[in-house]
């Protein structure tokens, strides 16, 4: 290599040292989400401090865990921007077939009692979760199980758990409680929409 090479090859790479990279401007970044309802959700960063201090940390809780019920009405209103989103949108996916269910059981004595399950809406069931939800983030059975006598069990004698001390069917009802949740769920699209929200706003958090 020549004085004249040497000295053109050390002028490029000073040139390439000091160039800076574009400029990145997450602010106002919008991406449209296919759904698979086929719905096109359009969904707008709004900024890291504003999604910090407005969207992640109302949702956060005493007990440590996150407030889904919170969180993903933040997302609702101030991430989604199209469609206009609110807790309807999840409810009305959910079949009127998979909304009720009438259970009976049979008492020691022969006594049969028939129990009434019905949907009590999305955000009811996520709020279930959060009051369920421990510091560590488990899921307590007995504030769960409260939640559905409460939430999803209509029976207006049914208050709470102890009514199951003198009567029969706590399992039986627990179970088709919690197969109905699962349904809800998946027909709702609740958490795979959000979970989608959430993974944009966390591309954006890099």
């Amino acid at each position: 290599m020549t004085e004249k090479d040497e000295k053109v090859a050390a002028t490029t790479t000073k040139a390439q040292a000091t160039k800076k990279p574009n400029k990145i401007n997450k602010n106002l970044k919008s991406e449209v989400i296919d759904l698979d309802d086929g719905t096109k959700m359009t969904v707008v960063f709004p900024g890291t401090a504003w999604a910090q201090r407005k969207v992640y940390d109302p949702a956060s809780m005493p007990n440590g865990s996150r407030s889904l019920a919170i969180l993903y009405q933040n997302f609702m209103d101030i991430v989604i921007h199209n469609p206009q989103m609110d807790w309807s949108f999840f409810d009305d996916k959910v079949s009127e077939s998979s909304r009720k269910r009438q259970t009976e059981v049979t008492d020691d004595d022969g006594t049969v009692h028939k129990y009434n399950l019905e949907f009590p809406g999305t955000l009811t069931i996520l709020q279930m979760r959060d009051q369920a939800t421990d510091a560590l983030g488990r899921v307590l059975d007995y504030e769960f199980n409260l939640g559905i006598v409460q939430n999803i069990i209509t029976n207006k004698n049914v208050k709470d758990l102890d009514y199951f001390d003198h009567h029969n069917g706590y399992s039986e009802l627990m179970d088709a409680a919690t197969e109905m949740l699962i349904q809800w769920a998946q027909e709702s699209g609740v958490y795979d929409t959000m979970g989608k929200v959430d993974n944009f706003m966390s591309r954006m958090f890099r």
